[in-house]
């Protein structure tokens, strides 16, 4: 257990230190569309390498949902009914930013030409995420672990039919579940 201990103090320590010095960054981090049937748009996502060495991404598409506890839950593109991952395409899926620079990703949306395709709000989200370095070959022999970060950043993507004005939520009750402690429904 203290060995344990040990090892989580020393990674938070790491993580802390690489949060000091300098990072990355992805903006925006939301892409509204509001299009209609059979119309396209392209929007751009900038990656920003604030680090002193050249950083690879990769870009990929996952769809998302909440559960009943609020929280996302990542799935295949293209899976779920609200997902607009299958209409969205990006120019590069892996990019790399050397240090100081930006590298800018187009992200186009075409919507097929479907009155379908513009009844409901869809969604999915854009992630851009660190490539491990490949440090190669070691001089050790025998079993070895290596620790890394991996940094995922996501952008939310929608899709909102035009024709689609009205924004409203209601709360019809809202209390404890019966026999659980800090849940509620």
């Amino acid at each position: 257990m203290k060995q344990v201990l040990i090892v989580l103090i020393f990674l938070s320590a790491q993580l802390a230190k690489a949060q000091e010095e300098k990072g990355i960054s992805v903006k925006p981090v939301r892409i509204p569309f509001t299009l209609e049937a059979g119309h396209s748009a392209i929007q751009t996502v900038h990656i920003i390498n604030h680090t002193d060495k050249p950083t690879n991404f990769k870009l990929y598409f996952e769809d998302w949902r909440r559960d009943s506890f609020g929280m996302k839950r990542y799935y295949y593109p293209g899976v779920y009914k609200r997902s607009c991952a299958n209409w969205l395409k990006i120019n590069k899926d892996n990019v790399v930013v050397d240090p100081g620079k930006t590298e800018d990703v187009l992200v186009r949306m075409e919507l097929p030409d479907d009155p379908k395709a513009v009844e409901e709000m869809k969604w999915t989200m854009l992630f851009v995420a660190t490539i491990p370095e490949n440090k190669g070959a070691s001089k050790f022999t025998g079993l070895r672990t290596e620790v890394g970060n991996i940094i995922r950043i996501a952008v939310q993507i929608t899709q909102t039919p035009p024709n689609i004005t009205e924004k409203d939520i209601q709360m019809l009750s809202f209390g404890n579940t019966p026999g659980e402690e800090r849940k509620y429904r």
